[in-house]
């Protein structure tokens, strides 16, 4: 007996030291490498935190925006601040796929919104090679109490482009004290009506340019069934047109002035409305929230979400594990969110939306209820800014003729492919000369 229990003495002590060496060998110093724009942003945004945690883990921050093809930094995490980057990098085989890490015990433990993970699989043939924190979402908010002076029936989610504006014209233009109010104000600041329509186009999923050869085709019946809602929409006065000028002066938006009965806006404008009221003594607005317009032959999806920040494993790191740790800490670390909620909500709605801090009386669900699209047209994705927005400039105009009757729509369409495509030639050749 005595023997017996000496040789199971002597086994627990093996057990114990072998336990003891995996501890040690776990918690051996590492140090992990990222490009980041700036490193005290990272040790902001994530790195004291991510380290105190993980004391054996240090994180080195490579100062720079973006990985270049042959790039022979080593990395251990790569960030990428949006979707073309993650498209870019991905191509060049610089990450490795996530299947490995991301099972489905950890997207259960995790929680991850599929929003984020959609929109990354849709850019690198349905793998996934990073993940997202968080993303940004619109909505439309709407002034319950316009709504109801005036007898309108409220917005509704996966309304269209067309049934927005109709509604936005049964308001009157001024209330019953003489003040100007709007039926719905957009999120541009210039170039407001032509922006409007070609977003409008954009959510039915029309391109009105090729990326690739830059030749126009917009003298269509599709958007000029567009044009035509859209400038009866701008000629009645009740959509503001007003653009932002160069005063310094700051002006809170209208729907939260009480101006605007609709307003398109991100996810921060639904944290303003208490906001305004406790730090400017401002009337409190009845408020609520729907969906984004959406495509009138697809109700259930969106192409408004936007990720501005992703990170991946890169392919040639010698601590991938631990490098997956960071990942799975900015992403879904439930502690780590908590106490810096404030902080983290400026990088958007976190991808696990359980997160999504509360507004009392206030369901924001349709922050987050669409799918996102896959595919999408979206013409500043493909084709240079300067191009894109010469053209709105020049299609403003167009609109603005038209709207004061100074040319009829068949006009205004035939010039803005014919015209419209010398603008967008001479635009592209100050691009290659400069």
């Amino acid at each position: 007996m005595n023997k017996k229990f000496c040789l199971m003495g002597v086994a627990l002590i093996f057990v114990n030291l072998l336990a003891g060496c995996q501890q040690s060998e776990k918690q051996q110093p590492i140090t992990l490498t990222i490009n980041y724009p700036s490193e005290k942003m990272f040790y902001e945004r994530v790195g004291l935190a991510f380290e105190a945690r993980y004391p054996h883990i240090k994180i080195k921050v490579i100062e720079k925006r973006q990985v270049e093809e042959n790039d022979d930094s080593s990395l251990d995490i790569i960030f990428m601040r949006n979707l073309q980057e993650y498209e870019k990098i991905s191509s060049l085989g610089y990450l490795s796929e996530l299947t490995p890490y991301f099972t489905s015990s950890e997207q259960k433990e995790m929680n991850i919104n599929e929003i984020t993970t959609t929109m990354i699989r849709s850019k690198s043939d349905e793998k996934l090679f990073g993940l997202a924190p968080a993303f940004q979402s619109h909505v439309i908010y709407f002034n319950k109490s316009l709504f109801d002076t005036y007898k309108i029936p409220y917005p509704f989610d996966g309304m269209t482009w067309k049934e927005l504006f109709n509604l936005a014209q049964l308001f009157p233009e001024t209330d019953s004290q003489g003040e100007r109010i709007y039926g719905y104000s957009t999120n541009y600041y210039e170039h407001i009506a032509f922006a409007s329509f070609l977003r409008a186009g954009q959510t039915e999923g029309l391109a009105f340019i090729d990326p690739n050869t830059l030749e126009l085709t917009i003298n269509t019946n599709e958007w000029k069934a567009i044009g035509e809602y859209i400038i009866e929409a701008f000629r009645s006065g009740k959509i503001l047109a007003a653009e932002e000028g160069s005063s310094d002066t700051f002006q809170h938006s209208p729907i939260i002035t009480g101006r605007s009965a609709m307003e398109l806006s991100g996810q921060t404008t639904a944290y303003n409305f208490d906001n305004v009221v406790q730090q400017y003594g401002m009337k409190p607005i009845q408020w609520g929230m729907v969906t984004v317009p959406v495509s009138s032959v697809d109700s259930s999806s969106s192409d408004y979400y936007q990720i501005n920040e992703i990170y991946g494993l890169s392919l040639g790191s010698l601590h991938k594990d631990e490098a997956w740790k960071f990942i799975k800490f900015i992403v879904s670390d439930i502690e780590y969110y908590k106490k810096n909620q404030n902080t983290i909500m400026n990088y958007g709605i976190p991808a696990n939306v359980e997160l999504l801090a509360p507004i009392t009386g206030q369901d924001l669900k349709p922050l987050f209820s669409l799918k996102p699209k896959k595919y999408y047209v979206n013409p500043y994705e493909k084709v240079h800014y300067d191009i894109v927005n010469g053209f709105k400039e020049y299609g403003q105009t167009l609109f603005e003729q038209v709207i004061h009757g100074d040319l009829t729509l068949d006009q205004a369409f035939e010039a803005l492919e014919s015209e419209g495509q010398l603008k967008v030639n001479q635009i592209k050749e100050q691009l290659e000369n400069s």
